[in-house]
């Protein structure tokens, strides 16, 4: 087995993994599929006369998934039920899963 072939094989186990440990469902284009899922921030923006509470999460999806392009920003998405905007999307060279950040409606 070759390095590119390990290297491969254990990102495969290792998103394999975080999807165990950290499980969510994600939705885009009538479809669903299992993600690994972080945990929802709350991040405090000033507001005229208080803050808004915004959820923001982080999850990664199987390149398979998605489209090849990733998905652009703006791009409505569920997850858990829950519906979201894709505020970036990124896929490192060689990773086996994309690090979508999603923003709630």
């Amino acid at each position: 087995m070759g390095l590119a072939t390990s290297r491969l094989a254990f990102l495969e186990k290792a998103q394999e993994a975080f999807e165990s440990v950290f499980p969510g469902s994600m939705t885009y284009n009538g479809a669903t599929f299992a993600c690994a899922r972080s945990g929802e921030d709350v991040v405090e923006a000033a507001e005229p006369g208080g803050y808004e509470n915004e959820g923001r999460v982080m999850v990664r999806v199987r390149v398979a998934n998605l489209p090849a392009a990733g998905l652009p920003r703006e791009t409505a998405v569920s997850l858990d039920g829950r519906e979201y905007r894709v505020e970036e999307c990124l896929l490192e060279p060689g990773d086996v899963a994309w690090s979508v950040e999603l923003e709630t409606v």
